[in-house]
C-alpha cells in the first residue's frame, strides 16, 4: 500500500531531482572550500558533513559548529567584521518592526489577507531579535494573526 502511494505521489524525475541536487550542493562545497589552503584536503569530508550530515538545512550553523566542521583557524570571532555585522543585524529588528506596520496598514487598506500575513511575519521576525520593540512587535503579531485569522503560534522571543 505504501509503495503505491509514493509510485502515485512521486515521480522518478523527482527523485533524481533531489539526488542531484544534493549532489550539486556537494560540488560546490567541495569547490569553495578548496580554495582554502588548508581546507583543501578535508573539501570533500567537510562537504559531505554539511550536505548529508543535517536532516534540515533551514538553520545557521553557530560559531562553535562551524569550528567542528572548519576548524578553529578557519572561524574568526571578535574581528572588526563581525562587530560591523552585528550593528547591522542590530537594525533588523527595527527594519522588521516598521515593515509590518507598513503591511499591516495597507493590507488593511485594501482588505488583503496576503499582505496580513506579510505583516504578521514581519512582526514575527522583528519579536524573534531582542532589543527595544521585540515586544510591541509580538504584540503587533498576535494583534494581526487574529484580525486576519492566521494561526496565533507563539514567536520564540530572544531574551
Amino acid at each position: 500500500m505504501f509503495a503505491r502511494y509514493l509510485r502515485l505521489a512521486l515521480t522518478v524525475e523527482q527523485i533524481g531531482y533531489c539526488d542531484r541536487i544534493s549532489e550539486s550542493a556537494v560540488q560546490y562545497a567541495v569547490r569553495l572550500l578548496s580554495t582554502k589552503p588548508e581546507l583543501g584536503a578535508r573539501a570533500e569530508g567537510i562537504a559531505q558533513e554539511l550536505v548529508y550530515g543535517y536532516k534540515d538545512h533551514g538553520f545557521v550553523i553557530d560559531i562553535e559548529e562551524a569550528k567542528i566542521h572548519l576548524g578553529d583557524e578557519w572561524i574568526k570571532t571578535g574581528t572588526p567584521e563581525m562587530a560591523a555585522a552585528e550593528i547591522i543585524y542590530s537594525h533588523f529588528e527595527l527594519v522588521n518592526f516598521y515593515l509590518g506596520l507598513a503591511n499591516y496598514q495597507l493590507g488593511r487598506m485594501i482588505q488583503d489577507k496576503a499582505k496580513l500575513a506579510e505583516a504578521a511575519k514581519f512582526s514575527d521576525q522583528a519579536a524573534a531579535i531582542k532589543g527595544p520593540y521585540q515586544e510591541t512587535a509580538y504584540k503587533n503579531s498576535m494583534l494581526i494573526k487574529k484580525e486576519a485569522g492566521i494561526s496565533t503560534v507563539p514567536v520564540q522571543k530572544k531574551k
